[in-house]
């Protein structure tokens, strides 16, 4: 069945219960980590210990042995 504004019945403006979903609690401190290397590697699959010119994925290892990963455009 569908709402007054075509979508799932329950989820719009017509249903005065409906709240978006709660974020939740971070439950440890990812701040104290110490990153011991960090790679960049290039959309062609390159990797190296500087970063390239233009887009990087950026892998960071941590000393717990965990890994963290973001893309940068340089």
């Amino acid at each position: 069945m569908a709402g007054r504004d075509g979508g799932p019945a329950g989820y719009g403006s017509e249903s005065p219960g409906f709240a978006p979903p709660t974020p939740t609690a971070v439950l440890e401190n990812w701040t104290n980590r110490t990153i011991v290397s960090t790679i960049y590697v290039n959309p062609q699959g390159m990797q190296s210990d500087k970063p390239f010119d233009g887009v990087n994925i950026v892998i960071n290892r941590y000393e717990d042995g965990s890994t963290s990963t973001s893309k940068v455009i340089k």
